[in-house]
């Protein structure tokens, strides 16, 4: 593994350990189980489909919060290095008891690259969220994604890092951090499972409340 990669997990590992240091009060961290299952398929040359269903449970990982059905399109005939998509994701969650509906479109730019073997990529996301009972408003989320060139035992396992902000154009300010560390794995071929933990924080109004998640991913593509 390069110098790059070295750096780059020291100073990985060194965020995770100063973001629970310095994170929101104990009380606020609750746990929460996140679970992704997608499929995706190329239909044409540079084209490919995918659709995904996500399930969130808050509370400890009690109650079944939040769901979302997310169909979208990529295109990666404009260069090797950037790839365009075009999504729609139906999103129900559940506030005071009442599930609540929403629909947004997003569209991303992302960038790909390769530095020592490390592979990097940086996905700009613009999305407008359509809610139910509640003003329809603009958000960015940016994340940055790291892969390191190491592939474990015949599962390929290989460990990988994330940080994303999400900034809300109505309120001009951001609002949500997520940083992902993980494991990808390949138990069978086409199929890709994907095993992370997640400090999520978000600041609802004056001050930051921090969450800690794990999330199970499994992907097929055809």
């Amino acid at each position: 593994m390069g110098k790059l990669a070295v750096v780059a997990c020291i100073l990985l590992i060194s965020a995770f350990f100063c973001a629970n240091i310095y994170a929101a009060p104990p009380d606020n961290h609750e746990f929460q189980l996140w679970n992704t299952d997608g499929v995706s398929w190329k239909f044409a040359d540079k084209w490919k489909a995918a659709l995904e269903e996500e399930f969130r449970f808050y509370d400890d990982a009690r109650d079944l919060m939040y769901r979302h059905t997310d169909f979208g399109i990529t295109y990666s005939g404009l260069a090797k290095w950037f790839d365009l998509e075009a999504n729609f994701r139906q999103i129900f969650e559940k506030r005071s008891n009442v599930w609540r509906e929403e629909d947004t479109p997003h569209a991303s730019g992302i960038f790909k690259f390769d530095i020592e073997g490390v592979s990097i990529t940086n996905r700009n996301k613009f999305e407008y969220r359509i809610r139910e009972a509640a003003d329809d408003f603009w958000r960015y989320r940016n994340t940055t994604k790291l892969k390191f060139p190491i592939k474990l035992t015949k599962l390929e396992i290989q460990p990988y890092a994330s940080d994303e902000f999400i900034v809300d154009f109505d309120k001009r300010k951001m609002n949500e951090n997520r940083l992902v560390g993980g494991i990808t794995l390949e138990p069978f071929k086409q199929v890709e499972l994907d095993l992370y933990y997640m400090l999520q924080s978000k600041k609802p109004s004056k001050d930051w409340l921090d969450y800690n998640a794990l999330g199970i991913k499994a992907k097929v593509a055809f």
